[in-house]
């Protein structure tokens, strides 16, 4: 892919939006491009997949800072351009933006035509206007054998304050700006064919005066048949309900084929609150309605899917928390699961200490910065058994810490408070956040949290900050990356032998590609039993990768010859051993026909 000259529109630059546009790729596997930007040169804190479009707006620039522009290209295959050069703009300190009379705002993730999707999926954005936003419904396009002409209702979005702190200084005189950032937690496995298919999603806005705006929609490619992670849901508490006293939290969890994710089959199910683990549930059963969504012959745990586990919510603060379970399947496949908000409501104070998650600030919380730590320890997913790795402070004090929304953060700060860094000043942790006595911070966030956020925290010796960039699932920025460039989904079929190649890399590796072995395994479409096909070669030659990502990962190619299977239809899988998290990773797929 060729590298694209990036062209600022200067007259627009004076207010908001800034407008962005580029020369077209004229390329024939052209398949659409990426904006990414951040608040430092190379420094990239979000992106947009803007698809065939060569203009687009930055709207959620805070004012007075300074942004970085760059734009790629990418084909079919999901292969990125280098980046072009970067361009910069200053969001002026001016008036708040003019709004019109009808809900504005932006569907930032699922990425737009995302494959492979699995599990649970947040859909996530931002909804503003002159009266108060009262709904956010996000609903789907009928597919085959479904009434055409009429969209089919998926769910409500939720209103998280504090997720959005950057439209909160935008639009300080709207109606609900500080709760501008909504999501919703789609579990894939419910949306037809268990979750298999092409699905286009839409966002609707509605405020208080009746009006209505469509925000967006996005696409996504579910592919559950090949799924090798763990998948569930919580029933209680609902998401957003208020609770007090002792609580059962209902939930069930799943994997594919051979796969166990129940403890009675050999998986580990943790309940995961502001991102400490607090105990595990039991009493594990059957449920009608899931028995009868879920062919035991396809998931043969589902005789023993249900759980419940007995929460004395007495031992939190009072006040909005976050939950979920982190679950372990048999074969080490991990995830979390039923991610969601509620809040205790108990009459007397918590006895759980919650560090700064409060909303009083200690006369430390100061943005000044002692540069005392060198490194830091941390690690991000629900496997509570994963190593720590080191995250490095930059020469102005700062480590990045790169995830993925929906993730678990956990950092050994060594810090007594800690506050999250905002245009409006230090205010107190996040929700689903909290820092231990002994300067552990845990960080859970929800649905509606993507994008850039600032920590500072402060220890007897001076002052340290950590950026936590949380990137849409899927977006390539971040751990485990596997892609497979041949053979294309497009193709109407496949003769024997035919190649399976592509890279991968792990971003967070600090040597080499992060990537030790490659298997591809070949799954039915009929249901019978998966065949491997082997071992890939890996070092092959990347530029492509090593110009987006470092020249380190160069030689992330990897390649296999494949022959010898049954003619019919395969969900053709990928898995990449990776060093840092040592184990294989969530497969990527391509599904083919062979002749």
């Amino acid at each position: 892919m060729a590298v694209l000259p990036l062209l600022l529109l200067a007259a627009e630059v004076q207010a908001q939006p800034v407008a962005l546009a580029w020369d077209a790729n004229t390329e024939s596997d052209l398949a659409g491009y990426v904006v990414s930007y951040g608040t430092a040169p190379g420094q990239t804190s979000g992106s947009a997949d803007v698809g065939m479009q060569t203009t687009w707006s930055f709207t959620t620039g805070v004012p007075g800072r300074t942004y970085y522009f760059r734009v790629q290209a990418y084909n079919t295959s999901r292969v990125m351009s280098a980046p072009s050069a970067e361009v910069s703009a200053t969001i002026p300190n001016t008036v708040m933006p003019p709004v019109g009379t009808s809900p504005f705002g932006y569907v930032d993730t699922p990425i737009d035509n995302a494959a492979g999707v699995t599990g649970s999926l947040a859909m996530t954005g931002w909804a503003l206007d002159n009266a108060l936003v009262t709904r956010l419904r996000i609903l789907r396009d009928p597919v085959a054998g479904e009434p055409s002409g009429s969209l089919v209702y998926v769910g409500d979005g939720s209103f998280v304050v504090g997720a959005r702190t950057d439209l909160a200084a935008i639009y300080y005189a709207l109606p609900g700006n500080t709760r501008a950032g909504w999501g919703l937690l789609i579990l894939t496995n419910f949306l037809p064919n268990l979750g298999n298919g092409t699905f286009r999603l839409h966002a609707y806005a509605d405020d208080a005066d009746g009006n209505s705006t469509l925000l967006g929609t996005k696409t996504i490619t579910c592919t559950n048949s090949s799924s090798t992670t763990p998948f569930g849901a919580i029933d209680t508490p609902t998401p957003g309900q208020t609770v007090s006293g002792t609580i059962n939290v209902f939930g069930w969890v799943l994997s594919r084929g051979t796969r166990r994710a129940d403890p009675p089959g050999g998986g580990t199910v943790r309940v995961v609150i502001d991102g400490v683990a607090v105990g595990s549930p039991g009493a594990w059963n059957r449920r009608s309605d899931l028995t009868a969504l879920f062919p035991a012959a396809q998931y043969s745990g589902i005789a023993t899917a249900l759980g419940v586990f007995p929460l004395d919510t007495t031992t939190l603060a009072n006040g909005v928390h976050q939950i979920a379970w982190g679950v372990t399947d048999n074969q080490g496949g991990a995830s979390g699961i039923g991610s969601r908000y509620f809040t205790v409501a108990n009459g007397a104070a918590s006895t759980l200490a919650q560090g700064t998650a409060s909303a009083g600030m200690s006369s430390t919380g100061t943005a000044a910065v002692n540069m005392t730590l060198r490194s830091l320890q941390g690690r991000r997913g629900f496997d509570l058994d994963a190593p720590f790795r080191t995250y490095r402070y930059n020469a102005e004090g700062l480590a990045v810490v790169q995830a993925e929304e929906l993730d678990r953060i956990e950092l050994r700060t060594g810090a007594s408070d800690g506050f999250l860094a905002t245009p409006n000043g230090l205010q107190a942790l996040p929700f689903g956040a909290r820092l231990d006595a002994d300067g552990t911070f845990t960080w859970q966030p929800g649905v509606a949290f993507v994008g850039t956020y600032d920590f500072v925290f402060n220890g007897a010796a001076g002052s340290n900050r950590v950026r936590i960039v949380l990137n849409p699932k899927g977006s390539g920025r971040v751990g485990p990356q596997v892609v497979i460039d041949t053979p294309s989904p497009t193709a109407s079929g496949v003769s024997q032998p035919f190649v399976v190649a592509g890279w991968a890399a792990d971003l967070d590796a600090d040597i080499d590609t992060g990537i030790e072995a490659v298997h591809v395994w070949a799954y039915p479409l009929t249901g019978d039993a998966p065949v491997f096909v082997g071992t890939a070669s890996l070092g092959g030659a990347r530029p492509d990768v090593g110009a987006v990502y470092g020249d380190r990962f160069r030689r992330s190619g990897y390649g296999i010859i494949v022959s010898g299977l049954t003619p019919g239809d395969y969900d053709m899988a990928v898995f990449a051993w990776s060093t840092v998290t040592q184990g294989f990773v969530p497969a990527k797929t391509v599904r083919v026909t062979v002749r």
